[in-house]
């Protein structure tokens, strides 16, 4: 955060300390909530309070509603050393008490024991719109901070907020915060303020009643930021700033509009390592977050994790359009139709430059290519779980090419009757070189160019129907002429307008 930001830690924390002193000196309370202490294990005799709190921190949560769900895990965890379901039951009473509930605000908000996340208030947390470009959500209640997570490539990011109407002219004053995997803060976005102290920031209030309304007369706002290194970054939308530079109160039921305009392409390397037509072995390495930590006192996958933030949770297949491949997800299994699965487990270590990366292998099943046939070029994107089961895409790497064992070209969708339609135009070359793909009309006169570099294996390219202007083609037949190693060939395409 800023240099300027200030801590409202004592403002804040008093609802989670009074939660923390009743589970741990609850007797001496009306509200009989004591823990007591473990009556086993390698923690024998200790307050189970305190061992709950420092087993809750390693999930990393990062809302006092996090914390509650972190707690209640943690006691599942150890049940055999004496934290019993009544006693979870306790451990939801006393902060439900102080108003630690968790409640939903949105949709992206979502309440599970599963997942641990019953808000998206943090990067733990944080909403995955990798597959997005827009989205309605809400501040709400007040103090709601929605964070989103999304693999970025290098170039330029922009986002765009459009903001709930308040009253008459003015606007809800919410600002746009980006932040990169580290939880280091890059850049905000924040309109002009109305009613502002001082200058610039939001009117707080006293405390003892509602936060006062900060408005703007901007209707939305707008955040850019260069990127300069490919990899997974947090964009958060909240309250104006206050004088402690921390998310101001102001709040509403009515949505806003989020719209994200990046290259999607972050962080994540693949490449073919075992070209075998139909069942291609994949190589992957990916980025992840790990901070100093020691392992965690409980005795489950938490406690292996360590100070890793991410775990591999799965890889995922797209096309070279970006879209992805349903049945091509290792979180499937091959009765569930499968066609791509992890080889072995994944390895975490270091690259050349020290940083944490994953590193693995995934392989194509059998049937892949009759599943796909018009596939060739290919992205692979890898998805990491987190303490809090939160699942976020790590990465999307760049496109690449499956392997062949012909060499042919072949146009799949080549009747193009729809608005918008395009023809697919698989090729397949056994040895490197220079490929070209031109489109020309019945009387040999050059439409236009669709591919002319260089190609090896199984790739795919596009023809959206229009000439070398960009305008559209008339109805008609027109012929594709592949050239390249070992290839020439010549594919009809019709258009029916």
């Amino acid at each position: 955060m800023p240099d300027s930001w200030q801590g409202e830690l004592y403002e804040d924390s008093k609802i989670l300390t009074q939660t923390l002193y009743t589970l741990r000196d609850g007797a001496l309370n009306a509200n009989h909530y004591n823990l007591g202490k473990l009556t086993s294990g390698p923690f024998n005799n200790l307050p189970m309070a305190d061992v709950l709190v420092w087993s809750a921190l390693f999930y990393f949560p990062d809302s006092f509603a996090n914390f509650h769900e972190a707690m209640m895990d943690a006691c599942r965890q150890l049940r055999t050393s004496g934290c019993s379901a009544d006693l979870e039951l306790h451990i939801d009473q006393a902060f439900s008490e102080q108003g630690i509930a968790g409640a939903a605000g949105d949709g992206f908000e979502v309440s599970t024991h599963t997942a641990l996340c019953t808000n998206n208030n943090g990067p733990e947390c944080a909403t995955d719109i990798s597959t997005m470009t827009a989205l309605l959500a809400t501040i709400y209640p007040a103090g709601d901070a929605d964070f989103y997570s999304l693999p970025i490539g290098a170039g330029n990011f922009q986002a765009s907020l459009t903001l709930p109407l308040a009253s008459g002219n003015e606007y809800k004053a919410y600002g746009l915060y980006l932040f990169d995997s580290n939880r280091n803060y890059l850049v905000e976005a924040v309109p002009a303020i109305n009613n502002w102290d001082p200058v610039g920031l939001c009117v707080e209030g006293d405390y003892t009643n509602s936060p006062i309304d900060c408005t703007t007369y901007d209707a939305g706002v707008t955040l850019t930021y260069n990127v300069t290194a490919a990899g997974r970054y947090y964009l958060m939308v909240a309250g104006g700033p206050n004088k402690w530079n921390g998310n101001s109160g102001v709040h509403s039921p009515s949505t806003y509009t989020l719209t994200v305009s990046y290259a999607p392409r972050g962080g994540a390397t693949a490449y073919t390592v075992g070209t075998t037509p139909d069942n291609d072995t994949i190589g992957f390495t990916v980025p992840y977050n790990l901070f100093p930590s020691y392992s965690a006192p409980v005795s489950s996958a938490l406690a292996v994790m360590g100070g890793h933030e991410q775990h591999f949770a799965y890889a995922q297949l797209r096309d070279h359009n970006g879209i992805k491949l349903d049945l091509a997800r290792t979180n499937l299994t091959p009765a569930q139709g499968s066609y791509l699965q992890l080889v072995n487990s994944v390895e975490y270590i270091t690259d050349f430059w020290q940083h944490p990366i994953m590193r693995g292998n995934v392989q194509l099943q059998p049937g892949f290519a009759a599943r796909y046939p018009g596939v060739g070029t290919v992205e692979l994107e890898i998805f990491g779980r987190n303490h809090m089961g939160n699942i976020i895409s790590l990465g999307i790497s760049g496109a690449f090419n499956l392997s062949t064992a012909k060499t042919e070209v072949k146009a799949y969708n080549n009747v193009m009757r729809a608005p918008g339609a395009k023809a697919k135009v698989r090729y397949d070359l056994q040895s490197a070189g220079n490929l070209t793909i031109k489109v020309y009309t019945q009387t040999g006169a050059l439409v236009k160019t669709i591919y002319d570099g260089p190609a090896s294996g199984k790739g795919t390219v596009e023809w959206d129907g229009t000439n070398l202007r960009g305008e559209k083609v008339a109805s008609g037949i027109y012929f594709l002429k592949a050239s390249g190693p070992g290839l020439n060939k010549t594919e009809k395409i019709a258009i029916v307008r």
